[in-house]
This record gives structure tokens, C-alpha cells and sequence, in this order.
């Protein structure tokens, strides 16, 4: 006669319950590694994103003759610059003058002109935002005047191109101690609200020389 004996309660018990506990332990293992992959790909764009303003920061402040904002000694959240100008002190007064239009070449070595502009980075709320640039030929003098002017580019700049986002309260800063070197610092902190994500945080700091269009 066959022995036709089968598993019993207990054995079919112990066997739902490893197979559970392997089914946990692989689900936490998955999950896990998902919010690690999640996470680097966030901070991998954030840091992209972070790339692509300082290499704007840096063709700016390198490429301008006039940095009208911060000053020696000076620090906070806007930049403001010119680029083919020169400054005019008349009476107590300083002016944004522009040059005559110059020529510069692309990168693949086309002949382009290079207009007298003006131009600001600032934040605004939680944002890094540039402002449009503004063409000097077409100020009246009293909008050269360089208080004015920056002013008039601080306002123009918080409804500007948004260039980084999730920016913390004085997160953006421009500091310079020579009116040559400008030491920008970014800190980037976003939250996940409502999710086991753990938050981004980037920080980041360069310094940039001013060469005068060089």
C-alpha cells in the first residue's frame, strides 16, 4: 500500500508564514532602494538645475564692466550689473553711461554686436529669478542714474526668469569685499510633504572675478 500522507495544519502554517516574512523582507528591500533611486534623481536635478545658474552667473559677472550691486563690503540676495557702460560722477551723482555698441564673437566665431544692457539677479520668495535685460541707449539720463537704475532692475527682476526653485529664506547671496571678486553662495532645501521622502538639501558656493568684458 502507498503512503499518500500529506502536510499537515501546522507545516502549512509554517510555510505561509516564511513565505510572508520573505515577502516582507523583499518589499522593504525594494522600497528602500526606490526612495534611494528617487532620491538621487531628485538631487540630480536640482544639482543640474543649480549647474545651469551658475554657469549664468558666471558668464554674466565675468563678461560685465559694471557690477552696480553689491558693493565692497556689501551682501544679500541681488546682483545687478552692466555690460558695454561705464560709470560718470557728476556732482554727487554717479551715471550708467552706455559705451558705443561694440562687437564680440560667438562661439563658433560669428560677429555679433554686443548692446549696452543692464541686468539684475535677485530672489523672490523661494525663487532665483533673472530679470530682462535693459537696453541703456533707450533710458532717459535721470533712469541712469545708478541708485535708480538698480532700483528699477530689483523690480524688474522679481517678475523675472525663474532660474532655481525651492530657494530658502536668504538662500541666495552675493557678497564681495573688492569690487573684483563676488562670492555667490546657493542653499537649495525641498520638502516632500505628506511622503517618507526623506527632504533635498544642496548647498553651494563659488567665487567669480569680474573681468570687464575680458
Amino acid at each position: 500500500m502507498k503512503n499518500n500522507k500529506g502536510f499537515t495544519l501546522m507545516e502549512l502554517l509554517v510555510a505561509v508564514f516564511i513565505a510572508s516574512m520573505v515577502t516582507i523582507a523583499l518589499m522593504t528591500i525594494w522600497k528602500a532602494s526606490s526612495m534611494q533611486t528617487s532620491q538621487g534623481q531628485r538631487q540630480s536635478i536640482i544639482r543640474n538645475n543649480l549647474s545651469i545658474l551658475m554657469r549664468a552667473l558666471h558668464r554674466d559677472i565675468t563678461e560685465s564692466d559694471l557690477i552696480l550691486a553689491p558693493t565692497s563690503g556689501q551682501s544679500g540676495g541681488l546682483i545687478v550689473a552692466a555690460r558695454n557702460a561705464y560709470l560718470v560722477k557728476e556732482g554727487v551723482s554717479y551715471y550708467v553711461m552706455p559705451n558705443t555698441v561694440s562687437y564680440s564673437k560667438d562661439p563658433e566665431g560669428v560677429q555679433i554686436e554686443s548692446e549696452p544692457i543692464a541686468f539684475a539677479y535677485c530672489q523672490e520668495g523661494n525663487t532665483i529669478r533673472r530679470s530682462s535685460e535693459i537696453a541703456l541707449k533707450e533710458l532717459e539720463k535721470s533712469s541712469l542714474e545708478r541708485s535708480s537704475l538698480v532700483s528699477s532692475l530689483e523690480s524688474e527682476c522679481s517678475s523675472g526668469k525663474i532660474y532655481m526653485d525651492y530657494v530658502p529664506s536668504s538662500g541666495f547671496d552675493i557678497s564681495t569685499s573688492d569690487n573684483i571678486n563676488y562670492t555667490v553662495s546657493i542653499v537649495v532645501h525641498k520638502n516632500f510633504e505628506g511622503s517618507e521622502t526623506p527632504p533635498v538639501h544642496v548647498e553651494m558656493e563659488k567665487v567669480f572675478t569680474k573681468a570687464g568684458g575680458a
